[in-house]
């Protein structure tokens, strides 16, 4: 079963409580949301349906490295890409104009529910604040490899974990 984009909004409307995030703003016009995580981390994820790929992309900016650490940083991104089955099918990016380090992930429109939405927008920004820490921070704050979200985002035996 394909969930159209009115569900979505109907599964985003009763887990927004649930994901303790300052707001959820739908765009109805561009079939998107936007999802303001909370004061403290100042993250934002942008939701798209893409009704021709049939699938959510959901992603979230993280900021771009200083210079001096920008190599560093996007050495890490690709050996976390080159892992990307491993934790569910996230990935990082770069934004060629900003040059700011961009998280992505695809959820796959068929048999979405609410649990698994909500399971998965949690582990996104899980990893995204471990994510833009690294990214902003540097790897002196927390050496260890960032937090893997921990949702099903697919059949059996493919999910992202922590």
């Amino acid at each position: 079963m394909l969930v159209d984009y009115d569900q979505v909004s109907g599964f985003l409307t009763t887990i927004g409580p649930e994901l303790d995030v300052e707001e959820i703003a739908a765009f109805e016009e561009s079939r998107s949301w936007l999802i303001a995580a909370d004061d403290e981390t100042e993250l934002a994820l942008s939701i798209d349906y893409d009704a021709s790929e049939e699938r959510l992309v959901i992603g979230a900016e993280l900021g771009a490295p200083p210079p001096e650490r920008a190599a560093q940083v996007h050495e890490l991104l690709l050996d976390y890409n080159l892992g990307s089955l491993e934790h569910g099918g996230v990935r990082m990016a770069r934004d060629a104009l900003s040059g700011e380090i961009v998280q992505l992930h695809d959820l796959p429109l068929h048999h979405l529910d609410a649990d698994r939405l909500r399971k998965t927008i949690a582990a996104f920004l899980q990893t995204a604040v471990a994510m833009r820490a690294l990214v902003n921070a540097g790897f002196e704050a927390d050496a260890s490899s960032p937090a893997e979200p921990a949702a099903t985002n697919g059949p059996a035996g493919s999910h992202i974990r922590v």
